[in-house]
């Protein structure tokens, strides 16, 4: 059992974060992980199965590769392949996926709001 710090600093120095999720369970298929975002915002790809109906966003930003679920073979596949022509995305790619998918480190969404209100003039209603 590892607290959130440990186990958040475990993404940046994984290469790859594996994921399954049994798609023949609905809360499964509709679910967006935290784990997603964290391997988004600690630039490491993850590798999750066909069947989950959130991933598209993440797969087609070429943020994660597929595998069939309860597969194992295909999965040795996709790693050895992975280790021979491993290419992350950079850290500037990174940041365009994550503008792309609407989201931003938790400083960066305070800052903005903060930044807002400064400049309503301090509106109590806003």
């Amino acid at each position: 059992v590892l607290d959130n710090i440990d186990a958040l600093s475990y993404y940046f120095i994984s290469d790859t974060v594996l994921c399954f999720y049994d798609p023949s369970i609905e809360i499964n298929r509709n679910a967006e992980p935290n784990k997603w975002f964290d391997c988004v915002f600690t630039n490491t790809v993850f590798i999750t199965n066909f069947g989950i109906d959130t991933v598209a966003p993440f797969s087609a930003l070429g943020l994660c590769k597929l595998v069939e679920y309860n597969n194992s073979e295909s999965l040795l596949r996709l790693v050895k392949e992975m280790q021979n022509d491993f290419q992350n995305l950079s850290p500037a790619e990174y940041q365009i996926c994550r503008e792309k998918l609407g989201v931003d480190f938790w400083d960066s969404k305070v800052k903005s709001i903060i930044e807002k209100y400064i400049n309503s003039g301090f509106d109590e209603n806003y």
